[in-house]
């Protein structure tokens, strides 16, 4: 019998490609950063769970904060964001993060704290986080294949290739 279990913390994955490839300049930390901050104020915009639950990729798991099993799909996640929404003056305000890099993207964790009001007093929920941004550094080459286009360009125009090389390890590794 195969046991899972978890820890009861917001883990996102999100499929961001356009982050890293609308601004290679920018720097892969700073790509992650702005992932995190497209979230955040998704979830304080008022919207509703639809900006939210677009963040998501569609192999996301999330394990919530206030759910007590893990939301694998789509269709989880956005009910989830969808009840979540319904409290007023939502929203989450960060207050660590750590950022790690590798090739196509990168993590962020840390703590954060729900904020919203019931009965007309601030409630407030500290929560844990993990955002994981894919460039989708094989997505691209497999297009570029496809479409009979330079794989290299392919690499590049999801991250500069001097940042490819160092998630490499070495010139060597990426050969």
């Amino acid at each position: 019998m195969r046991i899972k279990s978890f820890i009861a913390v917001v883990s996102l994955i999100i499929g961001f490609a356009g982050v890293v490839a609308e601004t290679p300049a920018r720097g892969a930390e700073a790509d992650v950063h702005a992932a995190l901050q497209r979230w955040v104020e998704a979830l304080g915009s008022g919207k509703g769970e639809a900006p939210i639950a677009a963040l998501y990729a569609p192999d996301a798991i999330l394990l919530s904060t206030f759910d007590p099993k893990p939301l694998e799909t789509p269709a989880e996640i956005a009910a989830y964001f969808h009840k979540l929404t319904q409290n007023p003056n939502l929203k989450a305000t960060v207050q660590t993060e750590k950022i790690h890099t590798f090739a196509d993207g990168g993590a962020d964790s840390g703590l954060y704290t729900f904020s919203y009001t019931k009965d007309r007093k601030e409630v407030r929920v500290p929560a844990r986080f993990k955002v994981r941004l894919h460039a989708r550094v094989g997505a691209a080459l497999i297009a570029a294949r496809d479409n009979k286009q330079d794989t290299f360009d392919a690499i590049i125009g999801v991250i500069p290739w001097d940042r490819f090389l160092a998630a490499c390890g070495s010139r060597q590794g990426a050969a």
